[in-house]
Order: structure tokens, then sequence, then C-alpha cells
């Protein structure tokens, strides 16, 4: 078995005239949900529509419209859940786009060499659509939104980068929208977490990490619960029933495979990915997807 699964440290793939990205992710297009990562850039989300979860620090948290949501530099991080009908925006930007502010001001934070934690707020509805219009823009002149959906987190094509017909345009827009978009959330009124049972995190940690089957009963067990209790604690503190959080784990880790070079064959991708034979492979596939991986791949990878 090849060995891919570790906590990413992302690559972002910018072109080396860009500080930044921005893209608009839109659910109904089936982008990758991706496992535990980080990255060396801040990230701004800021949620349009439906509801999405994350898990931070042992903390679940589910954000809806109107949400700003902040990760730190090398914050380690995982999108659980989101609804069928989640949109948001993504920002990502390096820390030198900061280069200048005072470490004394109203920008303090974003200027640490270490990050303080994760922030969540909801602002109001005037500034929120100012951003939305702002984000909007800066898409302009970047890569088809289709594109970025299928593209980040895994870059299915080696050749993939990401571009901008007006850098300068957007590198200036980035640093306009963080600091504009930090001065909101200050103003903003906070979001809470809710604390994950221990049950729930070592299922969650195990099926982050292993490929193998997990002993459900003995994991019940250890927490002093039944299985059938952590089943149902699992699906409403995650959002999703277990069989689907490790459906989509799995699937998380074919993309992870098989977008690695050299690049191996779907059923070598698929098996080190933990699915039992190519056929389970193929059914999580068409119900993540809305077609078999072949014709997937014959309709969207081009130039691997």
């Amino acid at each position: 078995m090849l060995s891919y699964f570790v906590h990413m440290l992302m690559d972002l793939k910018l072109d080396s005239n860009l500080l930044g990205l921005i893209y608009h992710v839109d659910a109904t297009l089936n982008p990758p949900l991706l496992g535990t990562h980080h990255h060396e850039e801040w990230e701004l989300n800021v949620v349009v529509r439906g509801r999405v979860t994350y898990l931070v620090n042992d903390q679940r948290w589910t954000i809806g419209r109107r949400s700003l949501v902040w990760f730190f530099p090398n914050q380690k991080h995982q999108l659980l859940h989101r609804t069928a009908d989640a949109r948001y925006f993504v920002a990502a930007v390096k820390r030198s786009l900061l280069i200048g502010l005072d470490v004394n001001g109203p920008y303090a934070d974003l200027v640490k060499e270490t990050a303080p934690f994760f922030q969540t707020s909801v602002i109001g509805p005037g500034p929120f659509d100012l951003l939305c219009r702002h984000l909007q823009a800066l898409t302009e002149d970047g890569p088809a939104t289709s594109d970025l959906n299928r593209e980040l987190g895994f870059g299915y094509r080696s050749s993939f980068r990401y571009n901008h017909n007006d850098p300068e345009r957007l590198n200036s827009g980035l640093r306009f929208l963080l600091m504009v978009a930090w001065r909101q959330h200050r103003l903003g009124i906070s979001t809470t977490s809710v604390g994950l049972h221990p049950a729930v995190q070592r299922t969650l940690n195990l099926l982050e990490d292993q490929t193998e089957a997990v002993d459900l009963r003995r994991l019940a067990a250890d927490g002093g619960i039944s299985q059938a209790y952590l089943s149902r604690l699992f699906h409403r503190q995650v959002g999703m029933p277990m069989h689907q959080y490790r459906a989509t784990r799995r699937l998380q880790r074919f993309w992870q495979a098989w977008s690695h070079s050299p690049r191996p064959s779907m059923l070598d991708a698929a098996l080190t990915a933990g699915f039992g034979s190519y056929a389970q492979f193929h059914r999580t596939f068409v119900l993540a997807h809305g077609s078999g991986p072949r014709q997937y791949m014959d309709q969207n990878i081009q130039n691997t």
C-alpha cells in the first residue's frame, strides 16, 4: 500500500506574481471535501448560502449565511460537512501581503507571527453585501468557477496553476478585502462551537488516519456508551451518519492518492484509500459526482 495520508500541507498553486487567490465554492459542483489540512497562507471564508461545518481543535463549528471564518497560517482544520445548497467564498493570502500594517493597531492579530486562534463571526447585512460584491469582482479575470471547484484541493491536473489576468488588481484587492473583513469581524457577533464527545473525537481521528475498519463496539465501550448511542451521537455532532463520513473520507483519500505523482491506477488508488473493491469505490464515486470515475475523468480531467 502506498502511504499518502498525512495532514496535508497544501500548495495553493499560485502563479509567482500573485500574493493570494479567491474562488467561489459551489456545493452543486461537487468540489472535494478535504481532510485535515493546513497551509502557510491566511484563509478567509465568507458564507453566502447554506451551512458549512468545520472541525478545529476538537471543536465543531456550524456556520451559516453572513458568517466570516478565519483560519490563521498553518492552523489545521477540516471541512466536515456542507449542505447541498452551500455557497461560500474562499480567499487565501500570503503573509507578505500584510507587510506595513501597524502591529499595534486594529490589524494587530493579522500580522502576528503566531496565530492566536480560529475565529468566526456573523456580520450585518450591509457590510456583508459590500464584501460579497467585492469578492465577486475579484473573481473576474481569474480561472473559471468550475475549474476552481474541481482543481483546488488536490490539483487533479499536474499543469494547473491559479492565475489572474490582472494580478495587480487582485493583490491590492485581497489586501483591502482582509482589512475591511477584519474590521467588520471585530464588530460582528461571535459564534459558538460544540465540543465533541471524546468517543466521537476518537472515531473521527481513526477515520481520518486509517484505511482499515474501525471497531465501533470497542470505541463505544472505551467511551462508556453503547454502539447505537455512539452512532446517533456521531450523526448529531458531525452532521452526517458515520457510514457516509467513512465513505467521504475514503473518497478524499482516493483523490489524494490518485493526484500523486507518479499517478497510480484508479484501482490501486481506490484500494489504498480503503475501499474493499472497485465496485464499492464506483458506487461511492457515482453518489458523490453523479457519474462513474472513468466518465468523470474523461469529461473533466484534461491535460493530466
